[in-house]
């Protein structure tokens, strides 16, 4: 039997953001403004209509929009030239995990998909292939029955496949998101991530995921 089919590199990217390895600073949002809706995907949801600020990575390139009072606390270790920018929800009960840098090993293993949701970035769009998308599925293997909502390179496919490292090639580097929540599994049904996900809450953290950009 396979191990668990997560990649290492997203599992130190977030260990990095809850450890607090590096500098840690809190960066005041460049500006604000009403977050537009999101492009079509497969359950054809689009963006509430709310205050979103944007925050800047100190590479200066990589970018992304998050609701207004929602928090956002960087670590970042300029001698490895990485950043981890970690933006948590009003109540604590979710977490966003975006991070750049260059660090390239992954593992991988056989599961069964069930893709709930998926569409690709526009910031991204320009990025080495494949092009990078939002996707929120459901694996199952190694015992496991994990939700992810996350980037991945390519359309992700349902049914038989390998499990998905995260990995979004940019110019520089790479560069990785992922939702983390409070509680695990994250839905006890499919019906209550895809309720969630139509949710206020659901559709801020979409168009998070849909607003990062590396220009």
């Amino acid at each position: 039997m396979p191990s668990h089919p997560r990649a290492a590199v997203v599992a130190l990217a977030l260990t990095l953001a809850v450890a607090g390895c590096g500098s840690t600073t809190t960066p005041t949002s460049l500006e604000s403004t009403a977050a537009p809706a999101g492009p079509p995907s497969t359950n054809a949801l689009s963006a509430p209509a709310a205050q979103t600020q944007l925050f800047a990575f100190p590479d200066g390139r990589t970018s992304f929009r998050h609701p207004a009072g929602w928090t956002v606390d960087l670590v970042h270790a300029p001698e490895g030239g990485t950043a981890t920018a970690t933006v948590a929800s009003p109540d604590g009960a979710l977490k966003l995990a975006v991070f750049v840098g260059r660090i390239t090993d992954a593992v991988t293993g056989p599961v069964t998909r069930t893709v709930l949701d998926e569409a690709p970035v526009p910031g991204l769009a320009q990025q080495p292939a494949p092009a990078a998308h939002y996707a929120f599925y459901l694996d199952d293997g190694a015992g496991l029955h994990s939700y992810h909502l996350r980037l991945v390179a390519g359309s992700p496919d349902g049914g038989e496949a390998m499990a998905l490292d995260g990995i979004i090639r940019t110019e520089t580097g790479i560069l990785l998101a992922e939702v983390q929540f409070a509680q695990s599994p994250a839905f006890q049904t499919t019906d209550a991530a895809k309720a969630w996900l139509a949710s206020a809450q659901g559709q801020q953290v979409r168009a998070m995921l849909l607003s990062i950009s590396y220009a």
